[in-house]
């Protein structure tokens, strides 16, 4: 076993034996917010913790064999819903469903869980209404919310979870993993630092998807240094005409935002912190000036927030990219 995957299931257990010593205080709360980056290991804890709450054996994590277990593995068990984006959000619809579900206490005094992924992106509308039912939680309910960015959450709904923190996934682990999982070193060097889920990473290096947007970004390149608008065009048939995911969009967004800091650090010398291969990124260093550079990456961070929201992904993305190209122009 590496030294990396060591550190990895190190951090697991410490992670797991906190819940059981949460489990074995009794002191259940009625909502845990689980908070860590993509790839941590929230969602194996989150359902480490049902399992545990669950499990007709009494065993931490779960037996994987007695009928509760197998029925949380199958998606199936009465008491454990699951809520995940309906697109780019969570909605109203959600919440309110998941309130009809759990309105009456459990008739063999077993925990009610649920479980919502991607927390951070419900709208106003469902964060409200669930902050209802965290304020008037029925019998043995427990919530876990999951979220990245924890900060996007309203936050009295933040102030009444007990709150777990996971780590970041080190860089140098996720490059071993998915080196291992067939993805060329030159590539896994600069991957494992824009994302940290390795199995994600492989499914999208492996895709057509990770493709296009490598095109996607030259070709955006191509067009500001010569007041072109192709990349309107190839966004239209090569991205969204095949109707991507709101996750896909985000990691066009994320590729982006990485490119044009990596021609900052590259036009402020900071070497250390370069992540690209030279030959990729030669060709258009020094093409853009500091301030266009910092202003176009502030403004993919809130395009990123905005899309929780539900906007028009395309026709958001395709005036961010104008008005990015207008202020080039305006200072050229």
């Amino acid at each position: 076993m590496s030294v990396g995957r060591l550190i990895t299931v190190k951090n697991r257990l410490i992670t797991m034996e906190m819940i059981d010593q949460i489990i074995k205080s009794g002191n259940i709360s009625h909502a845990y917010l689980f908070c860590g980056p993509k790839g941590s290991d929230r969602t194996e804890a989150a359902l480490y913790f049902v399992k545990s709450l669950l499990c007709g054996q009494g065993i931490s994590g779960g037996c994987d064999s007695c009928s509760e277990c197998t029925r949380i593995n199958h998606g199936n068990h009465p008491s454990f819903i699951t809520i995940q984006p309906d697109g780019t959000t969570i909605k109203i619809a959600q919440v309110k469903e998941l309130q009809r579900r759990f309105a009456y206490k459990s008739v063999d005094g077993n925990y009610q869980i649920y479980l919502i992924e991607d927390a951070d992106t419900l709208s106003l509308e469902a964060a409200n209404s669930l902050l209802k039912f965290l304020e008037e939680p029925i019998g043995s309910t427990v919530g876990i919310l999951l979220a990245e960015q924890p900060e996007q959450l309203v936050s009295t709904i933040v102030s009444r979870c007990q709150i777990i923190r996971f780590r970041s996934i080190n860089a140098n682990n996720v490059f071993d993993a998915i080196v291992k999982q067939g993805v060329n070193e030159q590539q896994a060097g600069f991957l494992s630092k824009i994302w940290h889920d390795s199995d994600k990473i492989v499914e999208l290096v492996t895709s057509e998807k990770f493709a296009t947007i490598q095109k996607i970004v030259v070709q955006l390149n191509e067009d500001f240094l010569k007041s072109n608008h192709t990349y309107l065009l190839l966004l239209d048939r090569e991205w969204f005409n095949k109707k991507p995911s709101g996750e896909d969009t985000e990691y066009l967004l994320d590729y982006l935002l990485y490119w044009f800091r990596e021609l900052l650090v590259r036009e402020l010398q900071l070497v250390d912190r370069y992540l690209f291969p030279e030959q990729e990124v030669m060709k258009y260093q020094h093409s853009f000036s500091v301030d266009n550079l910092q202003i176009w990456i502030a403004d993919i961070i809130k395009m990123k927030q905005k899309l929780r929201y539900n906007l028009n992904a395309q026709l958001a993305i395709e005036a961010l990219l104008l008005r990015m190209q207008e202020e080039l122009m305006c200072v050229g």
